[in-house]
């Protein structure tokens, strides 16, 4: 069993690059958000700098589960208590067509990463979870109206999904997924070879504005930029306090098979699933036949491979049960970025422009945001239903989430209760 991601075995590295004393505009962060902001401002005639604190592709954009999904997090009765229903609405709606939109963008830049639009379902695995699922698709089917979405029962799921005794699903068609660490690494070839700066293992330390521009020192020094573009995501921390309050990292962890058997193989449709649990799981098969399985466990980050390993092989088996036997050849995880409002946020903060706390959804908002954000760096107008507003903390957190386990504990009694319910 290897404790690395499984998408990391076809390796790619960047060209070696130091940071230049000058740039127009500095990333830090070197996942997709960053990478999609830095591309474009490369267009539009910026020379652009990205700092990456670790090696390429070690972050949550090179480790993820590869999900291009519709929505938000948060549901939208939880948006529009917060926000009111014009706004829960158009965040939703935002959302989803920043999935839409995802394909075009690979198109736009000629990218290769395995895209395989097969859709999506989420499955009630309990009674309690039924009713649940139904109310959401009136909502969907009020706030979607123009996607592909439909109930299945449980005579449809059992074809697709041999053995797996689900309840009920909500099914859109328009989802999909890609490889993301091949995703990523298309990106920052394509950066390098427009004629950006892209540095491994080059954490910023300090940000300082110096009249009309930045100073960001870091450990090979400091460089000057007229704009800098934060997207850490998860990784967020002590740079930039304001923010590091407000996005805290919530750990995420997948095992994955050998290539099944034919036979079995083909059995399964390649839809993605995720269960309507509070404590959700999700699993997809991969263009080459493996099955990755994932879930948050107990929220926190930096469990051990073997434990990973053992826990959700264990839920995998409860939920497939004709993978007995299957070897599980990869255990990994990694950090994701959540806010306490449950939805990604994009602004402005010290002249310091930012997207971040995909809380999950990280593959099509990024994409979505990492332009908006370089709009914004080249002063160009870029309205959004994620950008400007209230952007909440709590007063009890600072940079340890210590109140994970609690949470955790909390989504067991929700999933408990879901699974009593007659």
């Amino acid at each position: 069993m290897s404790g690395t991601a499984l998408w990391t075995e076809r390796p790619w590295r960047p060209r070696p690059c130091d940071p230049p004393r000058r740039s127009d505009a500095l990333v830090v962060g070197g996942g997709l958000t960053g990478l999609v902001a830095a591309i474009d401002l490369l267009d539009h005639g910026a020379d652009v700098t990205v700092l990456e604190a670790g090696q390429a592709g070690s972050g949550a954009s090179g480790r993820a589960f590869g999900s291009v999904a519709l929505g938000c997090t948060a549901t939208p009765a939880a948006l529009t208590a917060r926000y009111g229903e014009d706004r829960a609405l158009a965040m939703w709606r935002e959302s989803s067509d920043s999935a839409r939109a995802f394909a075009g963008y690979l198109d736009e830049l000629g990218v290769d990463a395995a895209y395989h639009r097969a859709g999506h379902v989420r499955v009630a695995v309990h009674p309690g979870q039924e009713a649940e699922l139904r109310e959401q698709f009136r909502l969907w089917e009020r706030l979607l109206p123009h996607e592909d979405l439909r109930l299945a029962g449980p005579g449809e799921l059992a074809a697709e999904f041999p053995g797996a005794r689900f309840r009920l699903g909500l099914m859109d068609e328009t989802s999909a997924s890609v490889d993301p660490y091949r995703l990523l690494g298309e990106l920052v070839a394509l950066f390098q070879r427009r004629g950006g700066h892209f540095v491994e293992h080059t954490p910023a330390e300090r940000i300082e504005r110096r009249g009309g521009t930045f100073s960001v020192r870091h450990r090979k020094g400091e460089t000057r930029a007229g704009h800098v573009l934060v997207a850490t995501d998860g990784h967020t921390d002590g740079l930039l306090p304001w923010l590091g309050r407000r996005v805290y990292p919530v750990g995420s962890y997948m095992v994955a098979t050998a290539p099944l058997p034919v036979p079995l193989r083909s059995s399964f449709g390649r839809r993605t699933v995720t269960t309507a649990h509070a404590r959700k799981n999700y699993f997809r098969l991969t263009e080459d036949g493996r099955l990755v399985y994932g879930g948050r466990l107990n929220l926190s980050s930096g469990l051990p491979p073997a434990r990973i390993h053992a826990r959700l092989r264990a839920s995998m088996l409860r939920r497939l049960p004709a993978l007995e036997g299957i070897e599980v050849t990869h255990a990994w995880g990694g950090r994701l970025g959540f806010t306490f409002d449950a939805v990604p946020h994009l602004g402005t903060s010290g002249g310091v422009h930012y997207a971040v706390g995909y809380c999950g959804r990280g593959l099509p908002m990024s994409v979505l945001l990492g332009r908006l954000m370089a709009r914004r760096a080249l002063g160009v107008p870029a309205r959004s239903a994620f950008g400007d507003g209230p952007f909440p903390s709590r007063w009890y957190f600072r940079r340890t989430p210590w109140f994970l386990p609690l949470t955790a504990a909390a989504h067991r009694l929700q999933d408990l209760a879901h699974h009593r319910a007659t």
